[in-house]
């Protein structure tokens, strides 16, 4: 089963782009990427267009019945229906004072999908609930494999 996700960039002027990733949308997995193409990939640059293209250039490894590496993210036209996270990117500014606000929107599946959380914060925070997931979902594994054995 996937863990659908979007990603939604919006400019400092208003412009938006609307990105889907199929698979390992959670704050774990999507978060963290999400975190650290902000930290290392983009540099000094704190662009909307540095992060955009960084994301798109994102490719899975390659299988083996398949012509081409797949893309992780692709472009969409606006939010899916069916998506359990949504993260928000705002640029504001431009340079190197520009700033990044961050929201993370969960699907609530015991309101029939119809409500959200949504929580707002600064690249610093949005980087620490990312990892917090992660190591979460560390536990989560390492109780299973116990139990497992």
């Amino acid at each position: 089963m996937a863990t659908r996700c979007n990603v939604k960039l919006t400019d400092y002027s208003g412009n938006t782009l609307w990105i889907y990733r199929h698979w390992d949308g959670y704050p774990a997995a999507t978060g963290c990427h999400l975190s650290q193409v902000l930290k290392h990939k983009m540099g000094y640059s704190k662009g909307f267009s540095a992060f955009a293209n960084a994301l798109l250039e994102e490719r899975y490894e390659q299988a083996s019945c398949e012509p081409k590496p797949r893309p992780v993210y692709e472009i969409t036209e606006m939010e899916h229906g069916d998506i359990e996270w949504l993260y928000v990117f705002n640029f504001k500014g431009r340079g190197k004072d520009a700033t990044i606000e961050v929201e993370v929107h969960e699907r609530s599946w015991s309101s029939g999908g119809k409500l959200w959380t949504k929580r707002q914060m600064t690249e610093e925070e949005f980087r620490a609930y990312c990892l917090a997931d992660l190591k979460e979902m560390r536990k989560r594994i390492a109780a299973m494999k116990k139990k497992a054995a």
